[in-house]
């Protein structure tokens, strides 16, 4: 359901390093992340999945570029 949702943002944040970098590998490692960080999630806090994966990939895909600017 947030397959494209999640892919455009890491598309936005790692377009152009999409030579160096496996987009649909990071968009996968968000997904893991969130499985594996489900429990935590607290439902109470109003928060929507939609948004923690939102927050998530954006961190992701910074985190990733960060590892590739040395390369330039």
């Amino acid at each position: 359901e947030y397959h494209a949702y999640v892919g455009k943002i890491v598309y936005s944040i790692l377009g152009s390093y999409s030579h160096k970098i496996d987009l649909q590998g990071v968009v996968n490692q968000i997904f893991f992340t969130l499985w594996h960080k489900a429990n935590k999630i607290d439902p109470s806090k109003s928060v929507t999945i939609k948004g923690y994966l939102g927050t998530l990939a954006r961190n992701t895909a910074i985190n990733e570029k960060k590892k590739c600017i040395p390369d330039y």
